[in-house]
């Protein structure tokens, strides 16, 4: 029987983090990405991106134990710690980049809320969030815990409560505004060259390319494409598109990673008009090319054995 399954990796950090500026960060150490690597090669048959696209269109069988490699939010990890990785295991990456970080020198709300608790303890991150809610005439903190304050697979309620009011529950300016105010008084560095050290250059981002690794749209400033009008997400991956055309990628025929992995019936319909061939949700199981390719699962690296 012809294999149709692909089962899709999803990474974020992968660093050197026990002996990093931030320690208690949330994401992969080098020397475990080794070992997957290594777990991978010895289970799974990687393919690109390239040859999901022939396997989708017929025109190429996929392999038995199929495997992709995605990795999110641009992350200059991925230049100086995974490309050299994947090179050595001649596996290639599908890279999805939110555009803004890279022309605008920003840095994501989701990531400021990374770093905001990695430098701090998660009770001290709520009693500044109660106060900057009273500072800005907003007596609501009671009822946003009761709703928002339940675990998630990764983090605690206290975490989760964090997040979920900092990246959609608020008004955009409202979580913006109190999110860069936590940002200023828990990291205490500079956005501009946070953002540097944080995300890939263009010119590291062109070597990916070159390389033969695939770049794929994340949008342009990382919002909720469910949260946004259809005027405001046509704006919004049309920005996108036109990062990728600037390396050169061919956009007849690409492929989406939904910020946050939310995504719905009016999403996935704009994506399709505009080509969009397949797109990653952060749904936790192996995928098909036989079901629906614009809400394609992935397997956290945390689902999978790191020795």
């Amino acid at each position: 029987m012809q294999n149709k399954s692909v089962t899709v990796v999803m990474y974020h950090y992968v660093r050197e983090i026990k002996n990093s500026k931030y320690p208690d960060i949330k994401g992969l150490e080098v020397s475990d990405f080794i070992s997957q690597m290594q777990y991978f090669e010895k289970n799974y048959n990687f393919i690109d991106m390239q040859e999901l696209f022939l396997a989708i269109d017929g025109k190429q069988k996929l392999p038995k134990n199929a495997l992709l490699l995605t990795f999110d939010d641009g992350y200059k990890d991925h230049y100086e710690f995974v490309l050299p990785i994947l090179e050595k295991f001649k596996a290639k990456g599908a890279f999805y980049i939110p555009a803004s970080v890279i022309e605008n020198f920003e840095v994501l709300d989701v990531n400021k809320i990374h770093y905001i608790l990695a430098s701090s303890d998660e009770k001290e991150v709520i009693k500044e969030i109660k106060a900057l809610l009273k500072k800005y005439k907003d007596d609501n903190f009671e009822e946003y815990y009761k709703e928002l304050a339940y675990p998630r697979r990764f983090d605690n309620k206290d975490v989760m409560f964090i997040k979920r009011l900092l990246q959609a529950h608020l008004s955009e300016n409202l979580r913006k505004s109190i999110t860069n105010d936590l940002f200023k008084k828990f990291v205490k560095e500079d956005e501009k060259e946070f953002s540097k050290k944080l995300y890939m250059s263009e010119k590291e981002i062109r070597e990916l390319k070159n390389l033969g690794h695939h770049l794929g749209s994340h949008g342009y400033d990382h919002y909720w494409w469910t949260k946004l009008s259809d005027a405001k997400l046509q704006n919004e991956l049309e920005l996108s598109l036109n990062f990728l055309k600037k390396f050169d990628v061919n956009i007849s025929s690409w492929s989406a990673c939904y910020p946050y992995g939310y995504h719905d019936n009016k999403v996935m319909e704009i994506l399709k008009n505009k080509g969009c061939k397949v797109a990653f949700t952060v749904e936790p199981k192996v995928g098909s090319i036989e079901e629906d390719l614009l809400k394609f699962p992935r397997l956290d690296t945390n689902d999978l054995p790191k020795n």
